[in-house]
C-alpha cells in the first residue's frame, strides 16, 4: 500500500508540473521527493506477544510443620498437671532409674519448703555417720509415721543446718539450710534435688530406709492423712513414699514424693505451694490430681 500511494503522489505533481510549462509559467524546478522504501514480505517484523501474567502463587502456611499436628505426650501431661494444680505453685519431676533419664520436668530446679521431706536428709546423715542402725526404731518413726519428735531429736543431734549442708555437698543438691529460724521443715529442697535422693538412697541404704517408706500408713503420727498424692492416684501400682505438709508464713505447702514400681524404677516428685488461706481438704486433692496427671509416663 506504501508504494501505490507513493506512486499516486508522483504521478499527481509531474502532471501540474506539465500543465504548468504548458501554459507558459516559469519551468518547474526539481523536486526532491523522500525515499520512500517499501516494505516486503523479507523485512523483519517485530514478534508480537501478549503479557500473561504469571500465575499467582497461594502464600506459603505458617509453621507448615504444625498444620494438624497432635500435642505430644509430654504436653499433654504438662497441660494436665498445670490444669490440676490450679492457683498453687507446682513442681514435678518423673525420673527412669532404668533408662538413667528423666521422662517429665516442670519447674524442677524450683525451691520449696521442704517440710518432712528433709527428714530423707536426716536419715541419710544419721546412717553415714554411724549415730543410728538400719531400720532402728527412731528412724522408722521418723520415716514411715513422719514423727516429728524424732526427726527433732536426730536434727538437733547432727548440728541442725550442718545436715543439710553435708548431705548436699555430698549428694551435688542445691538444698539449702534453714533460716533464720534453723527449723528443720524450713529446708529449701527443690524436685531435682529429691530425686537425686531417692536415688542414692536406692544405691546406697535401700535396705536401711525403703522398708519404713513402703510402710507408710494412712494417718501419720500427728493425725494426718498422708495417703495423698502418689498412694491415690497411683494406686494398684507398688509405691513406698514419703509426703511433706506444712502451713505458716503466708502459704501452705503439700509434697509426695517416692519410688513406684517393684523394682523402684520410677522416682515420682511433685511439690506445690498455696496461698495461705487454702485448707488441707483441697489441697490434697489437689496435689492428688497433679499426681494423677503423670500416670500415662508410668504406664507407656
Amino acid at each position: 500500500m506504501v508504494v501505490l500511494v507513493s506512486a499516486a503522489v508522483s504521478a499527481v505533481l509531474l502532471t501540474c508540473a506539465a500543465l504548468f510549462a504548458s501554459a507558459g509559467g516559469d519551468p518547474v524546478p526539481d523536486v526532491a521527493f523522500p525515499e520512500v522504501v517499501a516494505a516486503t514480505s523479507q523485512s523483519p517484523v517485530p514478534e508480537y506477544r501478549a503479557a500473561v501474567p504469571e500465575p499467582s502463587k497461594a502464600p506459603a502456611p505458617r509453621n507448615p510443620s504444625r498444620q494438624g499436628a497432635h500435642p505430644s505426650p509430654d504436653q499433654v501431661v504438662r497441660a494436665a498437671l498445670r490444669r490440676a494444680a490450679g492457683p498453687a505453685t507446682v513442681s514435678a519431676q518423673v525420673f527412669d532409674r532404668r533408662s538413667g533419664t528423666s521422662l517429665f520436668e516442670e519447674g524442677a530446679d524450683r525451691t520449696f519448703r521442704s517440710a518432712s521431706l528433709v527428714k530423707l536428709m536426716i536419715a541419710i546423715d544419721a546412717l553415714e555417720r554411724g549415730t543410728q542402725r538400719p531400720n532402728s526404731t527412731k528412724l522408722t518413726q521418723m520415716l514411715s509415721l513422719s514423727h516429728d519428735a524424732a526427726a527433732s531429736e536426730l536434727w538437733v543431734a547432727g548440728g541442725g543446718g550442718q545436715i543439710v549442708r553435708r548431705v548436699a555437698a555430698r549428694l551435688g543438691l542445691d538444698a539449702e539450710p534453714p533460716q533464720p529460724d534453723g527449723r528443720w521443715g524450713n529446708t529449701m529442697i527443690s524436685a531435682r534435688d529429691v530425686v537425686k535422693i531417692y536415688d542414692h538412697i536406692l544405691d546406697q541404704a535401700p535396705d536401711a530406709i525403703m522398708p519404713a517408706l513402703h510402710a507408710a500408713p494412712a494417718i501419720a503420727a500427728d493425725g494426718f492423712d498422708q495417703h495423698f498424692g502418689i498412694p491415690r492416684a497411683l494406686d494398684g501400682l507398688t509405691w513406698a513414699i514419703k509426703q511433706g505438709w506444712a502451713a505458716g508464713s503466708g502459704s501452705m505447702d503439700l509434697h509426695t514424693t517416692g519410688v513406684i514400681g517393684a523394682d523402684h524404677r520410677y522416682v515420682v516428685v511433685v511439690l506445690t505451694k498455696s496461698a495461705g488461706g487454702a485448707n488441707w481438704g483441697w489441697g490434697s486433692k489437689m496435689v492428688t490430681e497433679a499426681t494423677q496427671a503423670l500416670r500415662p509416663l508410668l504406664l507407656r
